[in-house]
């Protein structure tokens, strides 16, 4: 089973599409991590504010790499190179171009990752995909920035390993566990916030003074 983070009640899930692909992610073998809303910050910069963006999901394998996954709920459109989702047979237009939204994580892990471990250089592989886990099938032609092989669809779900791999296509993947160590420091970092007993007592004792 794979280290899903964070561990969740796939039922807690209200996005049906997410949900689903959550308990698909959760069968894949034990050397997989995967990241479920990861959130990360895009800086303000001179033409835009600072913006919190998500991605649904983040796929890492030590041999592999790490793939960012946007999945969309129902049945999708792509039509004069806009996005759309079919809900009672009207089409409307969706919020953000999710090839985008997956292109975009996965730069910005990129930064992070390279900011953290001082260097330049990745030393797997990076990937982005779209996930449609309530459709079975596709049709006519895909836009130039999306391959046919990193769409998952109802059927890649029975089994998500084979996907990715071919998602990746590494013959005989080399692994490499410091990189991977990394990259989980930055994307699943671990903080508490606390008081030391002596710095507890000086303040129930200023608060006693005060009395």
């Amino acid at each position: 089973m794979a280290t899903l983070i964070p561990y969740l009640n796939p039922e807690s899930i209200e996005n049906t599409g997410e949900r689903l692909f959550y308990q698909a992610a959760a069968n894949l073998p034990d050397e997989y991590t995967v990241l479920y809303s990861f959130k990360y910050l895009i800086p303000e910069s001179q033409y835009y504010p600072e913006t919190i963006r998500e991605a649904d999901f983040v796929i890492i394998h030590p041999a592999l790499g790490y793939l960012t996954v946007e999945v969309k709920q129902g049945e999708v459109i792509y039509n004069n190179r806009q996005w759309l989702r079919l809900i009672n047979g009207m089409e409307v237009p969706l919020d953000k171009d999710p090839v985008e939204q997956a292109r975009s994580a996965m730069f910005a892990i990129l930064d992070c990752y390279e900011q953290a471990a001082k260097t330049a250089y990745f030393p797997l592989k990076k990937r982005y995909s779209v996930a449609f886990p309530q459709c079975t099938q596709f049709s006519g032609s895909l836009p130039l920035d999306l391959d046919k092989d990193s769409i998952f669809l109802q059927s890649d779900l029975e089994n998500l390993e084979p996907k990715i791999q071919a998602i990746f296509n590494i013959n005989q993947p080399e692994p490499n566990h410091a990189a991977v160590k990394t990259l989980l420091e930055v994307l699943a970092p671990t903080f508490k916030v606390f008081a030391r007993l002596d710095e507890q007592i000086d303040h129930f004792n200023r608060q006693a003074q005060r009395l």
